[in-house]
């Protein structure tokens, strides 16, 4: 993530759950950096691609309670068989069952940049962590 963006988002961690981004684990789809940062480009597409299974074992080992994918495309390269017929818009904010661990998708952070008025979305999305840790 941007510097002003995992900024944010270790803030919401901190003022909506009262955690300590120390007491959370993050990590990302890709394992290392590209150079292609446009969200069609093919190398990105491939490489999230090469990334996946990796990212599955780390889950594996982690044996997280609850997943909270950061974004529309993230969730989409992670669990397009938990998409509804309404999308994206449709799931967002809820909490879904899959294998042993549960989903949160909601905003990217580089999104509610983007779009500050759902900020407060975001954030009560965050909030419905707290019912499951």
């Amino acid at each position: 993530y941007e510097n002003n963006s995992k900024k944010f988002l270790e803030n919401a961690i901190k003022n909506s759950l009262n955690l300590d981004i120390k007491e959370i684990y993050i990590s990302s789809l890709l394992r290392c950096e590209i150079s292609q940062n446009d969200d069609k480009s093919p190398i990105l597409s491939s490489s999230i691609e090469l990334c996946r299974p990796y990212l599955f074992e780390e889950i594996r080992l982690i044996e997280p309670k609850i997943i909270v994918t950061l974004g529309e495309k993230a969730f989409m390269h992670l669990y397009p068989n938990l998409l509804l017929k309404g999308g994206f818009a449709s799931i967002r904010g809820s909490i879904l069952k899959n294998e042993n661990s549960l989903i949160l998708p909601t905003f990217s952070p580089e999104w509610i940049s983007k779009n500050p008025s759902f900020e407060n979305i975001f954030i009560d999305d965050l909030r419905k962590i707290k019912g499951v840790i």
